[in-house]
């Protein structure tokens, strides 16, 4: 289920690239982290809030699948998707496109915590965001 959707664009820049041109593949959790940040910020959860107000949201899991090479100056097309909210968990998938053509896909699942790790239940938001479309 798709709860919530947020495009955005990157520009493939030189120090993203590996010795080789191509972009690096770290490289791509960054991009991946940038289109949640903004996803959530569209459902109303900013981060950097949350963390000043102690509620961390780490990475648990991370996976990602690449199909074609990235390359310096390459405009590149995120679609980033809320598709799973649990009690203390998320999962935002991931397709990361040049023109039409998806490049990589892959997802990161996050837990909501304190500052001593300790899991904590999923924003408000998203419990409101779940109910909504589970009616």
């Amino acid at each position: 289920m798709i709860y919530a959707k947020k495009t955005t664009r990157h520009i493939v820049r030189h120090s993203d690239t590996d010795d080789w041109g191509i972009g690096y593949y770290g490289t791509y959790f960054n991009w991946y982290e940038a289109g949640r940040t903004e996803l959530l910020k569209k459902i109303g959860i900013n981060v950097k809030s949350l963390e000043e107000k102690g509620t961390l949201v780490p990475v648990i899991e991370a996976k990602n699948n690449y199909f074609a090479p990235v390359k310096f100056e390459d405009q590149l097309t995120l679609e980033s998707a809320l598709t799973e909210i649990g009690n203390t968990h998320f999962k935002v998938d991931f397709t990361l496109s040049k023109g039409k053509q998806v490049v990589s896909m892959g997802h990161t699942v996050h837990v909501f915590t304190d500052k001593n790790l300790k899991k904590k239940k999923v924003h408000a938001k998203m419990v409101a965001l779940k109910k909504r479309h589970e009616k």
